[in-house]
């Protein structure tokens, strides 16, 4: 499942369906594990349900689009990529910047994923499980 939203053009998409928003972020469907945690710390790398943002990924498009506050300093275009994972209460934990554009675009994503709400864990076999989620949030301020 792709998800785009674009800072000041702001695009949505998912499969054919358009939205128009302010940030661009992609929910990446391929899960890490790792095997060196213990059996309640590891991730899923394959879940019959992913996790999932109270209203859904529309809910979420809105959430980044409406929280996010590109700084002052950044102009330009790029991609930051962040990961965390999905707890199986629905937290977010272990929340990383892959990849900043620098100027405070990082720590800016960091804390709006901080601040989201529970989340619904992701499911396998009918019990919640930890699942890392990879989002990119592409930024295009003009």
């Amino acid at each position: 499942m792709n998800i785009f939203f674009n800072v000041t053009k702001i695009t949505f998409f998912i499969v054919f369906f358009n939205f128009n928003f302010n940030c661009q972020a992609q929910a990446v469907d391929s899960i890490s594990v790792n095997q060196k945690e213990t059996e309640d710390k590891k991730t899923q790398s394959t879940v019959q349900t992913l996790p999932e943002f109270p209203g859904g990924m529309m809910g979420f498009a809105a959430y980044v689009s409406k929280n996010y506050k590109v700084p002052a300093t950044f102009s330009g275009s790029g991609t930051i990529y962040v990961s965390f994972i999905v707890e199986k209460d629905g937290s977010l934990s272990d929340i990383k910047v892959l990849r900043d554009l620098g100027y405070g675009t990082g720590e800016e994503a960091v804390r709006i994923i901080k601040a989201t709400p529970k989340w619904k864990p992701g499911m396998q076999d009918g019990t919640p499980v930890r699942v890392a989620y990879n989002l990119p949030i592409k930024l295009n301020k003009k």
